[in-house]
């Protein structure tokens, strides 16, 4: 009788999802921009940028600044939880909702999305295997068309 259900529970194993909060990554710590190995399209290429995150699932709060080579630098920030619920949030692009949804342990997706939907920004955040390497692909889609870059950071 034992091993009767050895089979059942063999097959539960394999199918239940291997994700749970105590396996997603830790993105805590602060971050430098690495110049050499983002990619940046037609993009804008800033000098530096840091940035600082506490992350304890699902909560997420991060800031930084994005320092540009004329001296310019602007500063952002989030707090906030990766759970796929829309929160109210402002940009530079104007005021809208700001969604973040966990996609897989090392990886989650953010949507900004103005109020007019008049510019969307898409950014997929993954943390290296080893939490050394954090990658943002973000793709910004208004009326003037649709413009995708790569930044990666190096954890300090």
């Amino acid at each position: 009788m034992t091993f009767r259900y050895f089979p059942l529970l063999l097959l539960a194993a394999v199918l239940v999802p291997d994700v749970s909060p105590a396996q997603v990554a830790d993105m805590t710590g602060t971050w430098i921009l690495n110049k050499k190995r983002s990619s940046w399209g037609s993009s804008v290429r800033p000098f530096g940028v840091i940035m600082h995150i506490e992350h304890r699932e699902p909560r997420l709060k991060y800031d930084g600044t994005i320092t540009y080579a004329d001296e310019d630098s602007r500063e952002f920030a989030y707090d906030g939880a990766i759970d796929g619920q829309p929160r109210a949030a402002d940009r530079p692009a104007g005021s809208g909702t700001m969604t973040h949804q966990r996609v897989g342990p090392r990886e989650f997706k953010t949507e900004f999305r103005t109020t007019g939907g008049q510019f969307v920004q898409t950014v997929n955040t993954v943390i290296s295997r080893d939490g050394k390497t954090l990658t943002r692909s973000l793709r910004i889609e208004t009326k003037e068309g649709v413009r995708r870059w790569t930044e990666v950071y190096d954890r300090k």
